[in-house]
Parts: C-alpha cells; structure tokens; sequence
C-alpha cells in the first residue's frame, strides 16, 4: 500500500514539475515582478526609447501645449476668474489671521504655485491652493518661534512661513519621485475625520479672539488648544460688542452663502463661479470706509496692503542657518503629510467623477515643484482641493490653462486691486474662516452620526481619541498619534491568522468547524467546541496564506489551545481537559502557503515533531511544489513518514485511504 501510495503521489506531482517547465517557455502574467523579461517573453511590440518622449511624460506640458484648442482658451480664463476670486480672500484670511505676515507674500505664493503646478501636472482640472490644516500647523511653529525672537517678529514670520513650504514641496517632491504614492493606505477613513474634527475645533479656537475683539488683551504665551480655550472663555465678558456683531453677521453670511450653493448647485450648476465672498468683503470694506469702523467703533481693519513684486530668493536668516532649518523639519513633515491627505482625497474625487486615472506618484512630484518654487516668493504651501477643484469645472474649466490664467489674475489683483481691500475688518476675515470650519465639522459630525447608527463605536472612540489627544497636546501630536493607531491597526490586520480548523469526534458524526478567523464566523455551527467527554478523531488544518513569523508563531499557539481545550480561542487560563495522544490524524491543508520564511520553517518542524513524537499521523495536503522542495531538504518529509504522507488534496487522501476522513 505504501508503494502505490508513493507511485501516486509521484504521478501526483509530474502535472505540476510539468507546468513549471513549460512556465520557461511561455509567458507569464501571473507575476510581473521581472516586467522586461516578461514583455520579452511575450513579444510586445515596443518603441525606441526616446528622450523627448520621457521628457513629456514627466514634464506634461510639452505635451499638451503643442495640441492646445484656442477654443477652450475662453472658458479656461473663465473658470481661472471663478477660482481667483475663491483663492484671494483665502490667502487674505490666511496671512492676516493665521500667520500674521503682509498678504502680498501669500498672494505671491498663490500666483506662483498654481502656475508651476500646471506645467508638471497630467491632471487638467485639479485645482490647488492654501488649505487651513496646513496654516495652522505653521501658525503654530511661528508662535512658538516669534516668542523667543520678538526684535523682528513679522520678518522672522516670514522666512518660518517660506522655509515650511520649502520642506513641505520638499518631502511631497521626494515621495513622488521615489513613488510612495501607495502611502494614502494610511489615510484612512477613521483617521482623517479624527483630523478633521480637530482642525476644525482648533481653528475654531484660534480665531475666536478676533472674533470676540479680544485682540487689545494680551495673549498667552502658549500654543496648546485647551489653554486657549480657557483664555478666551474667561475674556468673553471683555469682548467687544461691535466686533462681535460684525463677525456673527459675516458667520452667518458665509454660512447662508455656502449652503445656498450647495442645495442649488444641481439645478444652477453655474451658481458655484458666483465670486460670493469676494462680493461679501467688497461690500464690508466699502461699508467700514462710509461708516469709519476703525475710527469711530475701533474695529480692527486690515489696513493699508504693500503692494510691491517680490523677487525670489531662499528663505534662510543671514545666521544660525541650520537651526533653522532644524526647527521647521517636523512641522514641514507634518505639512506635506496633510498636503498629501487633502490632495489625495481630491484626486480619488475627481478620478471617479471624470472617470480618469490619475496617479498619485505624478500629482506629488508636482505638488512639490509648486510648492518649492512658491517658497521661493515666501507663499503659503498649496494642496490639492475638491471643492476648489469643482468651482474650477462647474465654470467651464477645461485644460491646465485655467490653472495658469488664476495665477495670473491672483497676480493682477496683488497689483491693482489688493487697496481695496483695506478697509474690510478683521473679525470679517475670520469670520470666513470660521465659517469654513463650521463646514468641516458639519461634515464630520454627520460622518460621526452615521457611525452611531452603526455601533461602530470602536471607530467613534479613535475619533474622539485624536481630537482630545490634539485639544491636549497639539495639532501635531494628535496627527502622529492618529498615524500610529493607524499603523497598529495594518499590521494587527496584516498579522492576524486566517488558520482554520476543522475536526471529528467519530467516523459517523459531521464534522465541526473550529476557526480562527471572525470573518467567517457565519460558517460556525452552534456547538463549535468540543465537549470534555469526547475526542478528536481527525483535525484538519487549512493554511490559506504564506506562512512567515507572525501568523506561525499563531498557529503554535491555537494549535495548543486545541489540542488541550478543544477550541482555537479559548483563553489559556482555563483547565485542559483534552488529551492530544487520543489525535489519530492531523492533516495539513497547505492551499496557500505560497512561500515560508526561516523562522516559519524552523517552528513547523517543531509542530510536525511534536505530533511525532504522540504517533499522531501527519499528512501534508495542496503543497506548492516550492514549499515541497524546501521541506524535503530541510526533512521535513522525512519527520511526516516520506512522500506517501503528501497528496495534492483531501478527496486524494481520501481515497487513498482505506477509512474515509470524511471531513470534506
């Protein structure tokens, strides 16, 4: 019986050692792990390598250019107009609320970097700009910063804002080109409403002094959230009724004007170019000039705007130039990690919608040339946005030339039209931010509701671990402290077995599924565990994955669970009432160990032993002829009792058998 055993098992074999022979010969597109042996195998036509040809793939407007329609030039500077008047008033609020520097360098900042992103983008219509996140973690450092150097506090603003985008393009520029695009895996879902909803609080907080017209009391000197929190609630009494009434007035406006474009924007979808917030501060300024605001009510005002070109150079202080840079590596990490975030969730938005592939690796690497050369001119660092992105296609934008045309008319207005806005109050400015992280924590909390109607409480407390952790500790503490829950939950999902077990009592009964896995809980039967006064018969181990040393070290250990409590899961702290000699079979369902690491290797052998040396029968079944190679030269083979212990499948072994496992 042995030796028809052993001669089916070697005929068993031959399809496979056949297969792997013919492998040699024809190609593969199973794997393409060596692309060009395997295009050489199947002969694909290919083309001469030209230089030009990589030139315009990595530099897309030498390709686009050339084949532009005149035709699409109108509708083009229409949706730059529409994108202008939105990326305007932002770089205003920005620099005067968050930064504190002149707005002429985030008005800079956002001529130069949308234009440079059009010359490296394959993406027509994705808009990019300032986004609050990224403001606030620079705000942040510049505070911490400013208050050592208080002799030249707005210069010192300045570089710190510069040398943050510098290092920001910096990383984005160096992930795209080592292709780290697959990183947005770490983006996920739970992670980024935890970000959201504390940037949204934290901006809250942070503009609420100009808000409540607190700005003549002095600050604290501290940049923790809950520490400003208590500043501003303990100086309500303190606030300035008129600011206050302009600022809930501008709240409100902003407010209204959003929610109207939202709900008319699918009947009117023109109604999204309408300038809304430029109209808004035009009409705030000209009414603080008439009614002398500043003058007669003391509200702060903007004040008189440097308008002036600003020529680009490296923004470095004339001493201590490595400190410096030293200082703003983290917060630039930081940047470019919520750059990369916002740019992605853009790009998923707009590849869906257009129904176009944009590559993630491409839209980095030119996210960091504009914002290097942005930082050049001291601008604030851009991202991709949705929402800027879809006013640039409901406006009729059609080619990378809109990009172009909304730098230069940010350019034109920072010239020509920047004086008009010197009147419009500050707590105005505010208000529109506020009102933009009013509409990020709608979005979350309803995001958060629907969490609760799914009892998915384990995600809702992650959530609010991040933003307690951020209120606490700071933005950036509570981004890296939600990137590391993000990273253990990958490797705890990487790492849990997918083993499953399967065993008898008796000949005649079914068999019961023991499994290790909670995705297939489903397939349980009521009585999975078996009882103390009966004993396994057959076990049955299917192995669906490659076995390395985490998921091994796992099966070691259910393994041992079973064979003492009869059940994969129970907790080691109860008492054995099994017994592992009564174990007649144990068969092995390799089906998808496709490869095996040393240290899984070593600890299978030491599995395989140990039911050895119980004169429990082993059988290996579905083993990869690889996997086979391995075990018989490391005698592993030879521990099972030879060849004639290996089938290709449990119907095999079945039959090879004189008794029926009659597991499946």
């Amino acid at each position: 019986m042995n030796i028809s055993n052993n001669q089916q098992s070697n005929n068993s074999r031959l399809p496979l050692l056949q297969k792997n022979e013919r492998l040699k010969t024809n190609p593969s597109y199973q794997s393409l792990g060596r692309r060009s042996s395997t295009w050489m195998r199947a002969n694909v036509p290919t083309q001469k390598p030209s230089v030009f040809r990589r030139l315009q793939y990595y530099v897309p407007v030498l390709h686009w250019l050339p084949n532009y329609a005149l035709g699409n030039l109108v509708w083009d500077v229409l949706a730059g107009c529409s994108t202008a008047c939105l990326s305007i008033p932002v770089a205003l609020s920005y620099s005067q609320t968050f930064l504190g520097i002149p707005p002429v360098y985030s008005l800079m900042g956002a001529t130069v970097s949308p234009i440079l992103y059009s010359l490296f983008t394959a993406s027509p219509l994705l808009s990019v700009g300032p986004e609050a996140g990224v403001c606030l973690l620079i705000a942040g450092n510049i505070h911490q910063r400013v208050i050592e150097n208080t002799e030249a506090p707005e210069k010192m603003a300045i570089l710190i804002t510069g040398m943050i985008t510098f290092l920001t393009g910096l990383f984005t520029l160096l992930a795209g080109t080592f292709r780290l695009g697959f990183l947005d895996a770490l983006v996920s879902p739970v992670l980024l409403r935890g970000c959201i909803l504390s940037i949204s609080v934290i901006i809250m907080i942070n503009q609420a002094s100009v808000i409540f017209g607190l700005t003549h009391i002095q600050p604290i000197k501290s940049d923790l959230p809950i520490e400003k929190l208590i500043f501003i609630l303990r100086n309500i009494p303190n606030s300035h009724k008129f600011t206050c009434a302009i600022s809930m007035i501008g709240i409100v406006l902003f407010t209204v004007s959003r929610l109207g474009k939202t709900r008319f924007s699918s009947r009117f979808p023109r109604i999204v170019s309408i300038p809304d917030t430029v109209l808004i501060l035009l009409v705030a300024a000209l009414l603080s000039k008439w009614f002398h605001w500043h003058s007669v009510h003391g509200v702060p005002i903007l004040g008189d705007v440097e308008t002036k070109v600003i020529y680009p150079k490296l923004p470095l202080p004339k001493v201590s130039k490595v400190n410096f840079i030293s200082e703003s590596l983290q917060t630039g990490l930081t940047c470019a990690f919520l750059s990369f975030i916002d740019t992605v969730i853009a790009i998923k938005a707009l590849s869906t919608q257009r129904n176009q592939i944009i590559r993630s690796n491409r839209e980095l690497f030119s996210l960091g040339m504009a914002n290097i050369g942005g930082s050049l001119f001291s601008g604030l660092p851009v991202c991709g946005g949705y929402l800027r992105s879809k006013c640039n296609i409901l406006s009729g934008g059609r080619t990378q030339v809109s990009a172009i045309a909304c730098g230069v008319i940010v350019f034109l207005a920072t010239l020509y039209i920047l004086p008009v806005f010197s009147h419009v109050p500050n707590c105005l400015l505010a208000a529109m931010v506020v009102s933009l992280a009013l509409s990020l924590l709608t979005d979350v909390t309803s995001e958060i509701v629907s969490l609760v109607k799914l009892r998915a409480f384990y995600e809702i407390l992650i959530i609010f671990s991040i933003a307690s952790i951020t209120m606490m500790l700071g933005l950036e503490t509570g981004i890296i402290f939600g990137l590391g829950v993000t990273v253990l939950q990958i490797i705890r999902h990487a790492t849990r077995s997918r083993i499953m077990f399967r065993t008898t009592v008796d000949e005649n009964e079914d068999a019961i599924l023991l499994e290790d896995h909670t995705s297939c809980r489903s397939q349980r039967v009521d009585t999975f565990a078996v009882d103390a006064d009966d004993h396994m018969r057959v076990l049955v181990v299917r192995i669906p994955e490659p076995l390395f040393f985490a998921n091994v070290s796992q099966l070691e250990d259910r393994l041992s669970r079973l064979e003492k409590y009869g059940n994969p899961r129970m907790h080691p702290g109860e008492t054995p009432y099994h017994c592992v000699e009564d174990l007649e079979i144990v068969v092995f369902d390799m089906v998808g160990v496709s490869s095996m690491d040393s240290s899984a290797l070593f600890t299978f052998g030491r599995i395989l032993e140990r039911y050895r040396n119980y004169k429990t029968n082993i059988y290996l079944v579905s083993v990869d002829p690889s996997i086979l190679q391995i075990f018989e030269k490391h005698g592993l083979i030879e521990i099972i009792g030879g060849f004639n212990h290996v089938y290709d499948s449990i119907k095999q072994l079945d039959a090879a058998r004189e008794t029926e496992i009659g597991l499946f």
